[in-house]
C-alpha cells in the first residue's frame, strides 16, 4: 500500500461536481472550472472564503458553509451573489449540514440544532416532514428523494411527495447518497448497503460487485459519490476509486477506475467525470463517459485544494 494509506473517511467536502463542472476549496478561496452554459471551458473564483464544506446546487449555484457560520451561495460562473431566490431562503443561523436538490425543483435542505428543514426556493415554503425525523447530522437529497443520518448513524429516507418514511435500516451509517428511487449508505464498517424506495434492500451478491469484497485484507470503502442519476463511485482506504451503474448493477465491466497508479483521498462525481484530491492536495479529474472532455475537466494550472 502506498505511503500515507490506508486513509480515513473524509471529514470535509472540499470538492463537488455536477454535469461538466467542478468546484473545490483552494488555499485562497473556492475555484470552479469546466464547461459553462455555452459549452466553453472556463474557471472562476465565486467565493473568497475557505469553507469546510461545499454544495453544488442547481446550475450555476455553489454554496459553502463552516461551523458557526451561515451558508453562503454564489453564481459559480461569475462569482456574483446568486439571485434566483436561493439566497432569500437560506438558513440565517449556523447549520450542521446543508444540501440542494439540484435535479428537480431546487429544494433547499439543511440540518441544524432544531431539526431538519426543507424549503422551496423563491417562495421559501417549508415542507412538512414526518414526525420522529427531527434530528440529523447529515442530509442528502436528489430528485425529491431525501435521506438523513442521525447522531447514532441511523438512516431514514422519504419523498416529499408522500412525506412517508421509506426505510430505516438497522445499521450504523456514516454517509448516505440518493437518487430518485434508490439510495446507498456507507456503514461504519466500510461496507456499502443499497435499497429502493419501497425499503427493500439490495442484497444480491451480483449488485455492485466491484464494491462488495470480503476477507480481512480487503480494502474498505471510505466515501461514496453519486451523480444523482445512474452512477455510483466508491473511494477505498487504499486510495483507489471504482464506479458502477445504479440502474444496472454490475453492468460496468470491469468497472470505471482512475488511471493506473493514481490514488486520492477524496472524490466527487459529475455527469461526465470523476475528480479526486490527491494526498498532496493537487486535483485529478478524469472523463467518465465523455471522450472529448479532457481539457475542460482539468483543474486550473497550479491549483491546490486547501488542506
Amino acid at each position: 500500500m502506498p505511503p500515507g494509506f490506508p486513509i480515513k473517511p473524509p471529514t470535509r467536502r472540499r470538492i463537488v461536481a455536477d454535469h461538466q463542472r467542478t468546484c473545490a476549496v483552494g488555499t485562497a478561496g473556492v475555484v470552479c472550472w469546466g464547461w459553462d452554459n455555452s459549452l466553453k471551458a472556463s474557471s472562476f473564483s465565486p467565493l473568497a472564503t475557505t469553507p469546510r464544506d461545499l454544495v453544488m446546487g442547481d446550475a450555476p449555484t455553489i454554496c459553502g458553509f463552516s461551523p458557526n457560520e451561515p451558508v453562503t451561495c454564489a453564481d459559480w460562473q461569475g462569482g456574483a451573489a446568486f439571485s434566483k431566490g436561493v439566497n432569500d431562503c437560506l438558513p440565517t443561523t449556523p447549520v450542521v449540514d446543508f444540501t440542494i436538490d439540484r435535479d428537480t425543483t431546487g429544494q433547499i435542505v439543511w440540518a441544524s440544532d432544531d431539526g431538519v428543514h426543507v424549503v422551496a426556493p423563491k417562495s421559501c415554503t417549508a415542507a412538512q416532514l414526518p414526525a420522529g425525523v427531527a434530528s440529523s447530522k447529515r442530509v442528502e437529497m436528489q430528485q425529491g428523494h431525501l435521506c438523513a443520518l442521525d447522531d447514532k448513524g441511523a438512516v431514514a429516507c422519504w419523498t416529499l411527495a408522500g412525506a412517508d418514511v421509506e426505510v430505516a435500516l438497522k445499521d450504523t451509517f456514516v454517509q448516505v447518497v440518493t437518487k430518485f428511487n434508490e439510495a446507498c449508505g456507507l456503514t461504519a464498517a466500510g461496507k456499502v448497503r443499497c435499497w429502493d424506495n419501497t425499503g427493500a434492500e439490495d442484497v444480491d451478491p451480483n449488485d455492485f460487485p466491484h464494491f462488495l469484497s470480503s476477507g480481512a485484507d480487503s480494502p474498505l470503502v471510505v466515501q461514496l459519490a453519486s451523480d444523482g442519476a445512474d452512477k455510483l463511485c466508491a473511494l477505498f482506504d487504499d486510495g483507489r476509486v471504482l464506479c458502477d451503474s445504479l440502474f444496472n448493477h454490475g453492468s460496468v465491466d470491469p468497472g470505471f477506475e482512475l488511471p493506473e497508479g493514481e490514488r486520492v483521498v477524496e472524490i466527487a462525481l459529475g455527469d461526465d467525470h470523476v475528480c479526486g484530491i490527491r494526498a498532496d492536495n493537487t486535483v485529478l479529474c478524469v472523463p467518465y463517459g465523455c471522450k472529448s472532455c479532457d481539457a475542460a475537466m482539468a483543474a486550473p494550472a497550479g491549483f491546490e485544494a486547501a488542506p
